[in-house]
């Protein structure tokens, strides 16, 4: 984690690298303005910013905050006593957390695990992997236009027209895609709502593919609830 530093007292910026060592953190850049900040961070911009509230100059640890959470930088506010007026106008440009000074190691370790704990939430992945025999396939769960069983196999089909056959049943390819999109149709087949195009009888043409998917009156009620009629 590469760390900014900005505070215009050099004993603190000092006792926070070492604190920041201390924690395993020893990549830090420091700036004691609001120019000099600004100036790092365009050069490369850091993971995290500590901010001292009181800077030196015309510029405000609160108006470098403002830029901060423009360019979506997580940073924490640290100060001395400050009044209600101060705190509120802090407050308001979204700072992780407002630590007061001197800052001990535990109050800095917390507010810093809590960043990194925000940092690696790994969002949803938009595809999967589809295992047959000793081959693994990637398919990007949009391209799925419906799926087929086939005893304990299950048929993917896609947007351009390719098959995967998955070696594991329907239903467990059904929770890992994890979408909405997915309705299942007929005991044999889900679709992707999203890919239909035309609805005549018990058959639904898809986006991509040339045969037709048939819908069992088990199904209908439910299918039909996906869609607006005019």
């Amino acid at each position: 984690m590469n760390i900014l530093i900005v505070e215009n007292d050099p004993l603190i910026v000092e006792d926070l690298q070492d604190k920041l060592e201390s924690l395993g953190y020893p990549k830090t850049e420091t700036a004691d303005n609001v120019a000099d900040a600004m100036e790092l961070i365009n050069q490369a911009k850091p993971d995290v910013a500590l901010v001292d509230i009181e800077l030196n100059g015309p510029l405000s640890g609160i108006d470098l905050g403002l830029e901060l959470h423009e360019k979506n930088i997580p940073f924490i506010y640290l100060s001395e006593m400050q009044n209600l007026q101060t705190f509120q106008r802090a407050q308001k440009t979204k700072p992780q957390t407002n630590l007061p000074k001197p800052v001990t190691l535990l109050q800095l370790r917390n507010s810093l695990l809590e960043i990194n704990t925000e940092e690696t939430d790994v969002p949803e992945s938009s595809f999967i992997l589809v295992s047959h025999g000793d081959k693994k396939h990637k398919i990007v769960k949009q391209d799925v236009v419906y799926l087929k069983a086939a005893r304990n196999n299950c048929d993917i089909f896609l947007t351009n027209g390719k098959r995967f056959v998955s070696s594991t049943p329907m239903n467990n390819v059904i929770e890992k895609l994890n979408t909405d999109n997915l309705v299942q149709v007929h005991r044999s087949y889900t679709i992707n709502i999203e890919k239909v195009e035309t609805y005549v009888g018990n058959m639904i043409q898809l986006e991509g593919v040339e045969d037709a998917v048939p819908i069992s009156d088990t199904y209908r009620k439910d299918f039909l609830k996906n869609f607006d009629t005019v």
